[in-house]
């Protein structure tokens, strides 16, 4: 390898751990929001949400309660937001951004997620959630973890990218996770937040419009999905710091029920993602 090559491959590299950049479609702050309200076109499916202290406030009553932004149908979008959580109905409950929600019930979306226990386990994942046979089934793309551990109200930035069939997480501005996600992951959707068992604020949101992937382009670091729980890492890329490799700890079965903590369903709750 020449040293131009060499070059050629670092810059590409660190490139690829960089964020996108582009023009936002929607930048909300909320504190032009009067108390108990919502923005206009802001739109609610599940759980309480309301602006409360210049804050968007979302209290989970649903397993999955989601709200949209007034961006309509995006395929290569970026949203991210500072977020933090209030109450937890336990430490491995969780808030998500979630991008290519298609229309329509039950919708398939993803989404990267941030559990309040996110130091332990699988405390941040990318996941593809979509319904199978009349029930909600959980795709676990990347999994891992990050200290130290959240306290209640301590802000955290999070931001989530999908540009062609590449997707980047970033937390406070550090790449966590990047990989290529499922071919079922609808092309375009809407674009919002997600909470589950938690109440939890978002604010300083920014969404963008990112411009289509070029054919050829490096992708960094990236180029590996854990399609499920127990699948082994392909292309023999090693793991980000802290991020798992997707083997399943003792007492899980790939894709299958709940036998101990790890990344299956839960048995009787289809598509719950791992509860630890």
């Amino acid at each position: 390898m020449t040293t131009r090559s060499i070059f050629t491959f670092c810059f590409a590299f660190l490139a690829g751990l960089s964020l996108l950049r582009a023009e936002p479609v929607c930048t909300e702050s909320f504190d032009q929001t009067a108390t108990g309200a919502l923005p206009k076109g802001w739109r609610v499916s599940g759980g309480e949400w309301q602006v409360k202290d210049g804050k968007l406030v979302g209290k989970g009553t649903a397993y999955l309660s989601r709200i949209f932004a007034p961006v309509g149908e995006l395929a290569d979008v970026a949203i991210e937001a500072e977020v933090s959580f209030l109450a937890a109905k336990k430490p491995s409950r969780w808030l998500a951004l979630m991008v290519r929600a298609e229309k329509g019930e039950p919708r398939p979306f993803l989404i990267f997620t941030s559990r309040f226990e996110r130091h332990k386990g699988s405390g941040l994942e990318i996941g593809f959630n979509q319904p199978i046979k009349g029930k909600r089934e959980w795709e676990i793309h990347r999994r891992g973890r990050r200290g130290p551990a959240l306290k209640l109200g301590e802000p955290q930035r999070m931001r989530l990218e999908l540009r062609s069939g590449l997707a980047r997480a970033f937390l406070n501005g550090k790449l966590v996770f990047s990989c290529d996600v499922s071919p079922d992951v609808p092309a375009r959707g809407e674009v919002g937040f997600v909470v589950s068992d938690v109440t939890a604020t978002f604010d300083k949101v920014r969404i963008e419009k990112l411009p289509p992937e070029r054919e050829g382009t490096a992708r960094g670091h990236a180029g590996r999905v854990c399609r499920a729980a127990g699948d082994r890492p392909s292309r023999g890329i090693p793991p980000l710091p802290g991020e798992h490799d997707a083997r399943l700890p003792a007492g899980f079965r790939p894709g299958g029920g709940r036998g101990g903590d790890g990344c299956a369903p839960e048995q009787g709750r289809s598509g719950v993602p791992a509860p630890w």
